[in-house]
């Protein structure tokens, strides 16, 4: 078929392919005259992500019918179990969420006022530190009944690594100091999980976040 220019403005009869490689730039495309249906799969990639946007997520579901007791007044594993990312863009930050647990104190008798807990992490097996240098959730009550509460943590860590390095986090919990030697439940079977359904699901998500 032959080309033809139209008085209308038109070109009529070139076939798919048959301009030169490199005649379309960008500034020949009209603005948003491209629909999604047109991109190649890999047309974008993490790397063309701009800054905040959230590039995986892992999650992890932790059922949980025993009460978790850090009887200790320094930071120890709750044994939630650890949540292990490998991030694919350098720079990246992690926000990490855990969600589920129903933390009590009892300040009558037993002298449980409360506790607190927070996040530690390592990378590619380093051995764990703290993830922030204070207690990201608690609660503590100085006089009353007991109480169960609904906890939630969540915490933004720019970890130092290289590419292709896993970093594992875990929940450590502490009980307070004026407690003595009286315990603190950082997760409580009763309660909550006792008068519904016995049972509790500590649900943590870990996000990788452009940097």
């Amino acid at each position: 078929m032959a080309i033809t220019i139209n008085g209308s403005g038109t070109i009529t009869g070139v076939s798919t392919g048959g301009l030169p490689d490199g005649s379309v730039d960008a500034d020949t495309l009209a603005t948003d005259s491209v629909t999604a249906a047109k991109l190649k799969s890999d047309a974008i990639t993490q790397g063309d992500l701009p800054a905040g946007s959230v590039l995986q997520v892992i999650t992890d579901v932790h059922t949980r019918s025993a009460t978790i007791e850090p009887n200790s007044t320094s930071y120890i594993d709750t044994g939630l179990g650890a949540w292990s990312i490998t991030p694919i863009r350098e720079n990246s930050k992690i926000l990490i969420q855990t969600h589920g647990y129903a933390m009590h104190v009892n300040p009558g008798s037993p002298g449980n006022r409360g506790g607190a807990c927070k996040y530690y992490f390592q990378v590619a097996g380093g051995g764990y530190s703290a993830a922030s240098s204070y207690w990201i959730d608690g609660l503590y009550q100085n006089g009353g009944g007991w109480t169960d509460t609904a906890g939630h943590s969540s915490w933004i860590h720019s970890p130092s690594y290289t590419l292709g390095q896993q970093i594992d986090y875990k929940m450590y919990a502490r009980k307070a100091t004026i407690n003595g030697s009286n315990q603190w439940f950082f997760h409580h079977s009763g309660g909550i999980q006792g008068q519904n359904d016995g049972t509790s699901n500590i649900v943590t998500f870990i996000m990788e976040i452009a940097g």
